[in-house]
């Protein structure tokens, strides 16, 4: 039986064509309380924990609990700050002005400064698709004071905020460190972020398992889309990867999966009249090309 709802980032993250909650009706987030775990049957193991260095939907999902960027996207897929406070464009529209949030901590203790964004952002620049685009375009990344970061463009651009913001391959904010530890073109397998969850453990083919982040702060807002306060109710999110859709979902009816994504539409129907499961259709599904 299920004890607690996913955060509202995790329902966001997963897009799913049919998803089941197993378990009674998940209550208001008003009536919730915390504790728990949640057990979630992912598609497979991740190639990579990585936010910077992979496409792969399963980094992204799993990713997006252990770090945030600069910016996310809200309900409209409209880039809202998220670990920056604000930003401000010059008249001449070449350079970006960004106030970060204070007092933002990383899982390791220690407060996220400009340092620790100038070196996430070049690394990204240098590693995702997205990053790689951006700074085709951009000239100099640098931290003016603690809590403020300056992008140079050549030219002006319409795709500062959005790049900075896609949950895809996105631009996560690791500790200097970390940045500068793992070359881009190297995969980071140390995961240091300042999300809602912290990995405890990883068990390759059996588990992930995420803890709450005591010391995560919130936005003040409402959530958001992908933005906005999150609230991470339960204590643990345990990433099971059950790579048959078969058996997904029938770990789901049996109630060893609380959650699972990708499922079979053939059994969306005995799901729908079994009183232990919640199916539910997810719009839209994967992504919108322009070719």
């Amino acid at each position: 039986r299920m004890t607690a709802s996913l955060t509202r980032r995790a329902a966001l993250a997963v897009l799913a064509l049919a998803v089941i909650f197993a378990g009674a009706p998940v209550p208001d987030a008003g009536a919730q309380v915390k504790g728990g775990v949640l057990r979630i049957g992912n598609l497979g193991e991740p190639p990579a924990l990585d936010a910077h260095w992979t496409t792969a939907s399963i980094t992204e999902t799993l990713t997006n609990h252990i770090y945030e960027g600069l910016y996310s996207l809200d309900k409209d897929k409209k880039p809202i700050p998220m670990l920056a406070e604000s930003h401000t464009v010059s008249k001449d529209g070449l350079v970006y002005t960004f106030k970060l949030r204070q007092g933002i901590k990383f899982h390791n203790g220690k407060e996220m400064t400009s340092d620790d964004v100038v070196a996430s952002l070049v690394r990204w620049g240098k590693q995702s698709i997205y990053g790689k685009a951006l700074f085709a375009q951009v000239t100099d990344v640098k931290a003016v004071d603690k809590y403020t970061v300056d992008m140079r463009l050549k030219e002006k651009s319409a795709i500062v905020l959005i790049s900075l913001g896609v949950p895809n391959n996105f631009g996560a904010i690791y500790p200097k460190e970390i940045a500068e530890k793992f070359e881009p073109a190297v995969k980071a397998t140390e995961y240091i972020g300042t999300g809602p969850y912290k990995l405890a453990e990883w068990k390759p083919d059996q588990y992930i398992r995420m803890v709450r982040f005591d010391d995560y702060k919130s936005r003040n807002e409402k959530p958001n889309g992908y933005g906005g306060g999150k609230t991470a109710y339960v204590d643990e999110i345990r990433w099971v990867p059950v790579p048959e859709v078969a058996t997904r979902v029938a770990q789901v009816e049996t109630g060893e999966l609380d959650f699972a994504d990708d499922l079979n539409l053939d059994a969306f129907d005995r799901l729908k009249r079994n009183p232990a499961a919640r199916p539910i259709v997810a719009k839209p599904y994967y992504w919108l090309v322009a070719v």
